[in-house]
């Protein structure tokens, strides 16, 4: 009620509200949109932004200039205001509020005194200024705290105001302050400023140096090509803290974006030619791909000579790779054409390389390489024409494996898997009959994976096969190949099967062919036709559990009720392994009544497993692993429950978790799961998760108990400082509890003294009724209802509940503040 009148009353005062917001001062509007941070959501954020373009320059100026020196205030939510408020002026559509945003950053940058502000405005100018804040942001260059800043900034403008401010700025000032101006002029490639930042080449400045290198190659003038490439020699063309060898090669890719390609394709192959020792391999291969960007296809002549002569198998790489890249018009020729000379290691790279391009015209010259002796060759030349051949190049492929070895075999298996195609599994099967015992077991591989329903007969014909490779081959595919049609033939196998190996494979085929035999009722019928009267009841027990309706679990159920040990067995494992959630129940008795600790262990992982499987929400979840610790009887278990529980993050798992922290066998576990369920959710807090927490951070051990106690330390100090959660029932009695009297009318208008006479009469028929054991609160199912003895404000209630298994309409509910009554119903009844 509380909130409909509040909702009603925000629309009475709807009509006045803008009104009022007109007449509000801008310091008002200011604060009243900081208490609104940080927004739930982008709707929220882009409305605070709105809100804060609304304010004009002036506006915006007065609340940047609220920042305040550190350690005097928080700036937090002014910071993230403002923070998203460039975020909003740089979207598209926004210049004319970028604009008035700029100038009121730089306005405001003038009025404020401390630098640790001053530079946080900087940063947010060098996101959104324009030419209008040039002249602002240049007073700045000279500061030596500031200068970074402001230098980042006007690059970023990169107007022809911004740079000549730049390098106006740059003769006179100390090594420090130049480094940052020469660094903003080459991200700003102000080419102007090449002429004035080569005579600071050779500074004794190591910093600077680098920097005049870096703006340098950056800026791509032809006037520094001398100081680039000496500076690369210098350092043996290697990748070095000086950066002089990127700088150049980043000079070659400007001069060439600057028109001046007939000089860098020059100098790129001048480093080609020069840097040929093995530790200049990345600088070599660097200077081919210059050469190969500029050249393009024209590139190829040289990238097949460095192919050929080279000796390192990286830089080879490196030319195959623009090889593939900058294929010539005339295709693969030059390619292939070098197949005869190359070495067999370097063919076999050539090949790869073509098939990856997809190369066409290449497809005739490498199906003759399937005849090379070179292994290397043919097995490259394999895969190669698959790829580019791909339904065309299934007869070659084919032909080779009567004769393969079993390298050869697999290449052709593995290219025939990604084959494209309608003809493939036809093709295969016409020779499979033919091939040897290694080719056929490929092929029966592919069929497989093909999922080639069409020739199931023909892999069942070999299931008989005196290989054992191949036999092997074929019952692994029954899974993929077998259809409901085939089903006979498979209940007729798994009868007469004595190879444990083998019987899985038929119970895989059986549970994929009979998914396709209609309902599941229809499923289950043709599967408990065959339980009957089979001799191997136990390996039928899998299927029903595959299919997992009603019907196959109270099979599966009477099968373990029985007085066979061995079905027993097979069918606690059907019931571990069930499809879905359903077999949760069943597997609990198991685990409950029996007196086999094999069969309470297999039951208790399979009632994991199940609730794992359900569709149940996360708090239905915790109740039943709770359920689960009742089954557990060796620590092992019990920890298995517990690091199950981190699945499930509630504050229940949370509280439950942290009952153990105590127990010396279980206690790490406990820590370990109280800690990641507390670190992922904020929400969950109070006293005792707090009190949780803090026990953790006194249990943690191990190598990364360190690390651990430091995040559970974080956690704590980043949670609400309100009460939070906190436990109406303390799992041990009833303090805290009394009976109730009344309604919450009725009880209104009685006396004091006539309240307690009925009070003292109501709690001693609560007690007669309710009691509290094993952590939980028990109604007998006689006497009067149990009421909180604490009045409660605006709440959030957690209640766990079940009703008796054995009992019979089950009815309770919960009131709140006396009425009404959130209801409990056994709904199995309906």
């Amino acid at each position: 009620m509380k909130k409909i009148l509040r909702l009603a009353a925000m629309f009475m005062l709807t009509a006045t509200v803008s009104f009022a917001q007109n007449t509000l001062t801008i310091t008002t509007r200011i604060a009243d949109m900081l208490a609104q941070l940080p927004a739930d959501n982008g709707k929220e954020f882009n409305k605070n932004a709105e809100e804060m373009v609304s304010w004009g320059k002036a506006g915006i100026v007065e609340m940047v200039t609220m920042l305040t020196p550190a350690g005097t205030s928080d700036n937090e939510k002014i910071e993230f205001a403002i923070g998203g408020l460039t975020y909003y002026v740089n979207q598209n559509g926004q210049e004319a509020a970028r604009k008035t945003v700029s100038e009121a950053y730089a306005e405001a940058l003038g009025k404020m005194k401390d630098q640790d502000n001053q530079a946080f405005i900087l940063f947010q100018l060098q996101q959104v200024a324009g030419n209008e804040a040039v002249a602002t942001i240049s007073t700045y260059l000279n500061n030596n705290y500031l200068s970074g800043r402001a230098a980042r900034a006007l690059a970023r403008i990169r107007t022809e105001a911004a740079s000549q401010a730049l390098l106006t700025a740059l003769p006179g000032t100390n090594a420090d302050l130049q480094l940052n101006l020469v660094q903003a002029l080459g991200d700003a490639q102000y080419a102007p400023a090449a002429g004035v930042i080569e005579k600071l080449a050779g500074s004794s400045n190591p910093k600077l140096q680098k920097s005049v290198l870096y703006a340098l190659g950056e800026i791509g003038a032809v006037s520094s090509q001398t100081i680039l490439a000496n500076a690369a020699k210098a350092v043996a063309y290697q990748f070095d803290n000086t950066n002089a060898t990127s700088s150049y090669l980043r000079y070659l890719g400007r001069l060439h974006e600057t028109g001046q390609s007939a000089l860098a394709e020059k100098a790129a192959l001048e480093l080609v030619n020069k840097a040929t020792a093995a530790n200049q391999t990345p600088v070599r291969s660097a200077g081919l791909k210059v050469y190969s960007d500029i050249k393009k296809r024209e590139s190829v002549p040289l990238l097949v000579k460095e192919t050929l002569r080279g000796t390192d198998a990286k830089y080879r790489e490196a030319a195959l790779d623009l090889g593939q890249q900058y294929m010539m018009a005339e295709g693969a020729l030059p390619w292939t054409a070098a197949l005869a000379t190359a070495k067999p290691n370097v063919a076999a790279e050539i090949v790869t390389m073509l098939g990856n391009a997809n190369a066409q015209d290449a497809l005739t010259p490498l199906t003759k390489l399937l005849s090379s002796k070179n292994s290397g060759v043919k097995l490259a030349a394999i895969t190669a024409i698959a790829k580019i051949g791909q339904e065309k190049s299934l007869p070659a492929l084919l032909g080779l494996l009567s004769k393969s070895n079993a390298a050869e075999t697999q290449a052709v298996k593995n290219a025939l898997f990604s084959l494209k195609g309608e003809g493939l599994t036809s093709s295969i099967a016409a020779v499979l009959p033919k091939l040897p015992s290694t080719a056929k077991s490929a092929m029966i591989d592919v069929l497989a994976a093909r999922g080639a329903t069409s020739y199931s007969n023909l892999i069942f014909g070999e299931l008989t096969n005196k290989d054992a490779g191949v036999q092997q081959a074929a019952y692994a595919a029954l899974k993929t190949t077998a259809t409901a049609d085939n089903l006979p033939q498979l209940f007729t196998l798994l009868n007469g099967s004595s190879d444990a190996e083998q019987t899985s494979a038929i119970q895989s085929a059986i549970k994929a062919a009979v998914s396709g035999a209609g309902s599941k009722e229809a499923q289950t019928a043709m599967v408990l036709s065959q339980l009957s009267s089979s001799p191997k009841k136990g390996a039928l027990l899998p299927v029903l559990a595959s299919i997992g309706n009603a019907n196959a679990l109270n099979a599966v159920v009477s099968a373990f009720k029985g007085n066979d040990a061995s079905l027993q067995q097979d069918a606690v494992s059907a019931l571990s392994n069930w499809s879905d959630g359903s077999a949760a129940e069943e597997l609990y008795k198991i685990g409950k009544e029996t007196t086999n600790s094999t069969y309470r262990d297999q039951a208790l992982n399979g009632y994991i497993q199940a609730i794992n499987k359900s569709s149940e929400n996360p708090v239905q979840k915790v109740i039943r692993l709770r359920k689960a610790f009742t089954l557990a009887q060796t620590d092992v278990q019990k920890q298995k429950i517990l690091r199950e529980l981190v699945k499930h993050k509630t504050f229940n798992s949370l509280i439950f978790a942290g009952q153990f922290l105590d127990e010396p066998a279980l206690r790490q576990t406990a820590a370990q799961t109280v800690m990641e369920i507390a670190k992922t959710d904020k929400h969950i807090y109070g006293p005792e998760v707090k009190a949780l927490l803090e026990k953790c951070l006194n249990t943690l051990e191990g190598s990364e108990s360190n690390y651990q106690k430091e995040e559970i330390r974080k956690h704590l100090s980043e949670l609400p400082k309100d009460e939070g959660f906190v436990k109406i029932f303390n799992g041990k009695d009833l303090t805290g509890w009394k009976g109730l009297v009344g309604n919450p009318l009725s009880r209104a208008k009685l006396s004091a003294d006539s309240l307690a006479y009925k009070q003292k009469i109501a709690d001693e028929k609560m007690r007669a009724g309710w009691y509290a054991k094993d952590g939980e609160l028990i109604f007998t199912g006689k006497g009067d209802n149990i009421c909180a003895e604490k009045q409660y404000g605006d709440i959030e209630m957690y209640v766990d509940w079940k009703l008796d298994a054995e009992g019979k309409d089950g009815d309770a509910g919960v009131y709140l503040r006396g009425t009404p009554q959130v209801q409990i119903w056994d709904t199995s009844r309906v």
